[in-house]
């Protein structure tokens, strides 16, 4: 399941990735190409592949509005082709040869969400070292993240777990509500739900490529986090993480300023927090990006760092924003939303 817009040439290269899967296109899955009504030539590189292979098709998104309803309005076409398995994908990414077959492998090993190995392409963009941690958190901390999560855009899932449980109707960050909608579950028929990292399936992640596209997709991001918590009526402090995303920059701030104004000697707390987050992100700097340089831990800390702002920055924008607006309506738009998909 391939989500898209506005991303000809990424989507070019995703096909041509999957095109070239050991298992065989079309003898052990089909791709559906999920769009979002891109106003480029989109379409014109999905008509190249399906002429060739008859298991490729196009879905235009009927409801508007990110990628939760793409998600929720493909599931139900997917339940009733009767598939037992989706993989999730994005035209962002290019699929390593045995991609495929190693998250069907893990599939029918027991597992009913499995994710891959992140590899975040960092050749070109020094966005790449400063985010790739993003990506690939579910592998560097398999047991805390990997072990209940898995990314929307390099995750496979056991379609009978969307009888139980859905994603949400919002712009951006589903995955995340789903996985809180799982943890709060308690599991599918009495038992608990089995995530796996398989490391052997490696996705390629392409990120954003300009600051601007930076502050888009953190924006995007953090409009979902607030638009989820409004819908399942949640405190956003209560969400996982969301509190260390807040306190961590905050901390380093107020210790950089103190230090200035008041006792340099809360700069070197503020220098070992930093190095400390250097330290922690040095091994996975060597396994998760296509090229490892040796900045790349350096370059990492600053994105873990901005990342925290940027959260703040955003947390406030769109709750202010939608408070205005008023919680109850946008609760309502997002509601109907989720049944003009259903129905």
């Amino acid at each position: 399941m391939i989500l898209n817009k506005d991303n000809a040439e990424g989507l070019r290269r995703t096909l041509a990735s999957l095109i070239r899967q050991d298992c065989g296109i079309c003898r052990c899955f089909d791709i559906y190409v999920v769009d979002g009504s891109s106003k480029d030539h989109s379409i014109e590189v999905f008509k190249e592949i399906a002429r060739r292979y008859r298991c490729v098709y196009w879905i235009t998104q009927k409801i508007k509005g990110g990628t939760g309803p793409a998600r929720i309005e493909i599931i139900e076409l997917l339940k009733k082709r009767k598939y037992r398995f989706v993989i999730w994908g994005d035209s962002e990414n290019r699929y390593d040869e045995h991609y495929v077959s190693e998250m069907i492998e893990s599939a029918y090993s027991g597992c009913d969400v499995v994710s891959g190995k992140s590899i975040v392409e960092n050749d070109e963009s020094l966005y790449g070292d400063m985010f790739y941690w993003y990506h690939s958190m579910h592998n560097i901390l398999k047991g805390l993240i990997g072990s209940r999560h898995a990314p929307g855009n390099n995750a496979l899932f056991d379609i009978s777990i969307y009888d139980s449980y859905m994603y949400p109707p919002i712009s951006r960050s589903d995955d995340y509500f789903l996985t809180i909608n799982i943890m709060r579950g308690g599991g599918l028929e009495g038992r608990k739900i089995r995530f796996c990292v398989n490391e052997k399936a490696i996705a390629y992640i392409s990120v954003s490529n300009g600051f601007k596209n930076v502050i888009g997709w953190q924006r995007n991001r953090v409009k979902g986090i607030v638009e989820g918590a409004i819908y399942y009526r949640l405190k956003l402090l209560s969400l996982p993480d969301t509190v260390f995303w807040i306190v961590l920059p905050l901390l380093l701030l107020i210790l950089t300023v103190g230090g200035f104004i008041f006792d340099f000697r809360l700069l070197y707390i503020a220098l070992a927090i930093f190095l400390a987050i250097v330290v922690f992100l040095g091994p996975a700097s060597r396994s998760y990006v296509t090229r490892p340089k040796i900045y790349t831990p350096l370059l990492g800390a600053v994105g873990f760092i901005l990342h925290g702002f940027f959260t703040i920055a955003y947390i406030l924008k769109w709750y202010i924003a939608y408070k205005r607006r008023g919680f109850n309506k946008i609760r309502k738009e997002l509601f109907n939303r989720f049944m003009k998909i259903a129905t």
